[in-house]
């Protein structure tokens, strides 16, 4: 006791068959439609890669100019950085008692070295 199905012998058409008639715009619409989804999900896709890309080059490029700016940066911290090693050994070597005397003698200012040691106030 089995179900048997009649064959249809006009529904078996092949697509090229119908043709122009009523039966083929339907399946023609149908693919048009997946066909544009296919291809809105192609558009999608390269967007976003092509999003990404244009991303990529740009934090690259921003990326290479900040590394050029921290470089200059640094050569200057360091010329900065020797001038003022400079600047405070020419300012130690002036401080020195003696120097101190030289310049006062150079000068002619009336000024003598106290002979008595220095006091401290508490």
């Amino acid at each position: 006791m089995g179900l048997r199905f009649k064959k249809n012998k006009n529904r078996a058409k092949d697509v090229s068959e119908v043709g122009a008639s009523g039966m083929g715009e339907p399946f023609r619409i149908v693919h048009l439609q997946k066909l544009v989804d296919v291809l809105l999900e192609y558009v999608l896709f390269l967007v976003v890669f092509f999003g990404v890309s244009f991303w990529y080059i740009d934090n690259r490029y921003v990326c290479e100019k900040k590394m050029l700016q921290i470089t200059k940066l640094e050569k200057e911290l360091q010329d900065r950085k020797f001038v003022w090693l400079t600047i405070s050994a020419d300012l130690t070597q002036l401080s020195r008692q003696s120097e101190v005397e030289k310049v006062i003698k150079e000068k002619n200012i009336e000024l003598k070295v106290s002979s008595e040691p220095a006091i401290k106030i508490k």
